[in-house]
């Protein structure tokens, strides 16, 4: 599992569209996700589309949830991007699914004041999986693909050098 401190592990939302389908099994753990605002799109207006740069193919949706809370600071023009954490599902008679770890480059304290770990908190109760609870206690680990672990050092890194860009005044 990625380092708790540099994201937020999700679900795409909204996946499971025929062509959704189709662009999930086109993607691989460790693909990068390039997330873009929807603001016209006539279900939500904090609507944020997710698509996997490596097959320029969209993919779903970020939860209502976490889209309410970044939308507004996508609009400012902060980045938000991802990375493929695990492809679930599929088969026979099985829709896909997309785990993926969600990153502000320079952390997410800054949406609505709330403290990352709060915003983790808030994520994994509402997906019904708290830390607490004796689900989670009693689900394996999942592993990481290595091409995965590497894709996230650089996202980390990236965050670093921003931060301290930031810091320096540059």
């Amino acid at each position: 599992m990625p380092p708790q401190t540099e994201g937020i592990p999700t679900k795409i939302r909204g996946i499971e569209a025929g062509s959704f389908q189709r662009n999930a099994a086109a993607s691989r753990p460790g693909d990068g996700l390039d997330m873009r605002r929807e603001p016209g799109n006539p279900v939500d207006t904090n609507a944020i589309q997710i698509w996997n740069r490596r097959t320029k193919k969209m993919l779903g949706y970020v939860s209502a949830e976490l889209a309410e809370r970044a939308a507004p600071h996508m609009d400012e023009g902060l980045p938000l991007e991802g990375v493929i954490t695990d492809i679930t599902g599929g088969g026979r008679w099985k829709s896909r699914g997309v785990n993926l770890w969600l990153i502000f480059p320079g952390g997410f304290g800054h949406l609505k004041g709330r403290s990352e770990a709060a915003m983790r908190a808030d994520v994994a109760s509402k997906a019904g999986r708290a830390q607490d609870s004796p689900r989670s206690r009693r689900e394996k680990p999942r592993r990481t693909s290595g091409c995965a672990l590497i894709v996230m050092a650089v996202f980390a890194y990236l965050a670093l050098m921003e931060a301290l860009k930031a810091i320096r005044g540059g």
